[in-house]
């Protein structure tokens, strides 16, 4: 996200993201706060995340993919199994290390909701 923002030549930005966006806006308060002027994220939280079953359920496509001889599918799923190499993700920021204003929202049929 720094190198779109410092291609277009923007020193500082509003971001809003949801889900995996949400993540990406939490990295970037983490990592370039002083590039950010505000962020609306929704849809996922700064607490760990235990991702074994979503691994476990990859890994099981995975399998179920090779048997059937590797078609083409829009996403590579030894791709997707390495992006979920975790046992959990989380922010690598602290509510209380967040600097600029900050909404994060969350709705009750959410899977992040608590």
């Amino acid at each position: 996200m720094i190198a779109v923002i410092d291609d277009l030549k923007i020193d500082r930005v509003h971001l809003a993201g949801y889900s995996m966006g949400a993540a990406m806006c939490f990295s970037m308060l983490a990592y370039a706060s002083d590039r950010i002027l505000s962020v609306a994220a929704g849809g996922a939280h700064l607490k760990p995340k235990d991702l074994s079953w979503v691994r476990d359920l990859v890994k099981q496509g995975l399998m179920e993919w090779e048997a059937a001889g590797r078609p083409e599918v829009p996403i590579s799923p030894v791709g997707l199994l390495a992006i979920l190499n975790a046992d959990e993700v989380g922010a690598p920021i602290k509510p209380d290390e967040i600097a600029v204003p900050t909404l994060m929202y969350s709705g009750t049929l959410d899977l992040h909701y608590e």
